[in-house]
């Protein structure tokens, strides 16, 4: 059974591993599409993204969890993606619960995580202030 999540996954941190091991755990083949530079840069803005595709690929490959990836350009071809590959399940965080999501209409099923409170977005707001973690 296929399952599919989707984003930038610019700076790979522990919310993005414990939603890919979530998504895992939902079915046998994880595939992860991915925002591409331009995507990324239109959605986060100036700096974004931090690591080019090809490497945020690369590295999430590198995860045993995942079985592969693809980049997207737009959301037309993350639409057409779906729709291709008809994945069993899509993982989504939750706070996408009740909007209109983006290939929702290609699965059998939408599973939503609770997401982790971390975010790249902070990340980077930590280093720019030079805050460290709570620790």
């Amino acid at each position: 059974m296929l399952v599919v999540t989707n984003g930038c996954f610019d700076l790979l941190h522990i919310g993005h591993i414990r939603l890919l091991e979530f998504a895992k755990k939902q079915g046998d083949e994880l595939l992860v599409l991915i925002n591409s530079d331009f995507s990324v840069a239109s959605l986060k803005g100036d700096g974004r993204p931090i690591t080019p595709e090809d490497e945020r690929a690369e590295i999430l490959r590198a995860l045993a969890c995942v079985d592969n990836v693809l980049v997207f350009q737009d959301e037309y071809d993350l639409e057409r993606l779906y729709a291709h590959f008809k994945p069993s399940v899509m993982v989504k965080d939750n706070h996408y619960r009740g909007k209109q999501i983006t290939g929702s209409r290609h699965v059998k099923e939408v599973v939503f995580f609770e997401p982790t409170g971390h975010s790249t977005s902070e990340i980077i707001r930590r280093v720019k202030d030079g805050r460290r973690a709570n620790l």
